[in-house]
């Protein structure tokens, strides 16, 4: 399927950070407790909408705040979008301009 944002949304791949494997807490937490989610993340850029002012290229890398991006359920796939105006940078290099760095 292909999707085209409208709006200045962005159409974005979040890109996995390296996650420790979840162990067995020692103490004991509540069943619904979720540990806290770094506060920003690397993007792919994918789509773009028309009306977006930004000098945005596919395959960008973008620095985001996670909990700005929208997810969103259309038949099996999910989408993220993020407004333009919540990128707070971007990488025409490409995601290896990032190698080791820690955005948090």
């Amino acid at each position: 399927m292909h999707f085209s944002p409208r709006n200045r949304h962005i159409l974005i791949e979040v890109l996995e950070n390296d996650k420790k494997e979840e162990e067995t807490p020692a103490i004991l937490l509540p069943e619904d407790y979720k540990p806290s989610e770094k506060e920003y993340v690397l993007a792919r850029v994918i789509d773009w909408a028309p009306d977006c002012n930004g000098q945005f290229w596919e395959d960008d890398t973008i620095i985001v705040r996670q909990s700005m991006v929208e997810k969103v359920e259309v038949g099996k796939d999910t989408l993220d979008f993020i407004l333009e105006n919540h990128v707070l940078g971007v990488a025409t290099e490409g995601e290896d301009a990032f190698d080791g760095l820690d955005i948090n």
